[in-house]
């Protein structure tokens, strides 16, 4: 009988009341058809936001990796030039640290290593300050060849300086200078021998952990399992903030990267604020901010290797206050993080006795505030329509929290899977909403 439905359509009139009701629920399943394969083929824009060296573009690196093409050639030689100037500006940021914290030189003798120092400072105008200058000047990248890395016995300068106990001594104490970074030198220095070949092409790992500040919006797109994807990255320094309200036009979810193992270290920009803080204010701005009321949040506390492993050292108790748990209990630890990121979600209630006074200040005061005011169960998937369940409102929206290692491969794609997953669910709401 429903193959003669659309023969039948013409004359309504002569349907019984069995076939009109037939008729209707086939025009709804085509049009919730077709709703759902425009939904589901429509691009999903994915915003990542978070304070500077929270490891967005570390993410990103990883989505070229597990779902896109990988990099092209043009990309790896600047990698290969950043993983180069990781290597070169972080051994000065460690000898500046060393005398920043007036650490005397070690069993080495001092008058040999103030000529290492000099010899290695030379080096670094010729193949940083110099090399930088020019680029600004001629407009246009300029990269570090492999003979360049290693002419003038650089490599030994290296290592000579990284076995000075002070120089190590420096890297330990690397958060009572913050305005350095050296997180990603031991790696390097670890592989120096691989690095430090004319034939050297960075590998995965290389590249997942090689810095440079984000200063512009780069959007990545690529498709994953048939769904088209598309990823953008700002800059999360202070200076880069004021460009993000131009991402916010048909976002599909805001992910927000913080770094959990950042409780005890302090800003690049401001060496006064905490860096946990800064990422809880920027946070609380975003998942507060009415224009976004409609968006998904998901917060990667990222970093949770580091994490490990500094409690067992360094107290976080000394550093935020309102900890009560065991300082050295991963779980309370834990707990803590997700409570202090979670809780600053305000109720509806909250947010529309705000908007009262919306006319009294320009729509972007509270977005153009960021950071500077004062104050993993796996998701379960229904295997049917029918089964999600529709009674939780707009109002009610989850902060779907996970703690990520952003340069391990295998974590971030079982954690984006679980992303994935939650954006067809949430796609499927829609529909059915609808």
């Amino acid at each position: 009988m429903l193959s003669n439905l659309k023969r039948t359509e013409m004359c309504k009139c002569c349907l019984s009341g069995d076939e009109r009701i037939q008729l209707e629920h086939s025009k709804r399943i085509d049009r919730e058809l077709n709703e759902f394969k425009r939904r589901f083929l429509a691009t999903q824009k994915i915003v990542l936001l978070g304070a500077g060296e929270s490891g967005k573009s570390t993410f990103l690196k990883q989505m070229q990796i597990i779902h896109g093409t990988g990099f092209n050639e043009q990309e790896i030689i600047e990698y290969r030039t950043q993983i180069y100037e990781n290597i070169l500006k972080g051994m000065v940021y460690l000898i500046n640290g060393k005398t920043h914290l007036g650490l005397p030189w070690g069993d080495h003798n001092t008058i040999r290593m103030k000529q290492i120092v000099s010899e290695y400072r030379v080096i670094f105008k010729s193949l940083i300050d110099d090399r930088e200058s020019d680029a600004k000047r001629l407009g246009e990248k300029i990269p570090i060849f492999p003979e360049q890395f290693l002419a003038n016995n650089l490599v030994n300068l290296v290592h000579e300086l990284w076995s000075e106990e002070s120089i190590r001594q420096a890297f330990e104490r690397r958060r009572e200078f913050p305005k350095y970074f050296v997180e990603n030198v031991p790696y390097y220095i670890e592989n120096l021998d691989r690095i430090a070949r004319k034939n050297y092409i960075p590998n995965s790992d290389d590249i997942l952990r090689s810095r440079r500040a984000t200063t512009s919006i780069n959007e990545t797109e690529m498709v994953i399992k048939s769904v088209p994807f598309r990823f953008v990255d700002v800059g999360g320094q202070r200076t880069q903030r004021q460009k993000w309200q131009q991402c916010f036009s048909d976002v599909t979810a805001i992910l927000f990267l913080a770094s959990c193992s950042e409780y005890d270290e302090c800003l690049r920009e401001d060496p006064s604020t905490n860096r946990l803080d800064e990422s809880c204010k920027i946070f609380e701005t975003l998942v507060n901010y009415k224009y976004l009321q409609n968006v998904e949040f998901i917060l990667f506390l990222n970093k949770y290797d580091l994490l490990k492993e500094k409690i067992k050292t360094s107290n976080i108790r000394s550093y935020c206050m309102d900890f009560y748990g065991n300082p050295k209990s991963l779980k309370d630890v834990e707990d803590y993080m997700l409570r202090k990121f979670t809780s600053l979600k305000q109720r509806q209630e909250f947010y529309e006795k705000k908007s009262n006074f919306s006319n009294k200040r320009r729509q972007a005061d509270d977005f153009d505030s960021i950071g500077y005011n004062e104050h993993s169960d796996k998701l379960k998937i229904a295997s049917k329509l029918s089964e999600i369940d529709l009674n939780t409102s707009r109002d009610e929206k989850t902060i779907y929290s996970h703690f990520t290692t952003a340069i391990d491969t295998n974590n971030i794609k079982t954690i984006f899977e679980m992303v994935r997953l939650m954006i067809f669910e949430k796609n499927c709401k829609a529909i059915m909403l609808a």
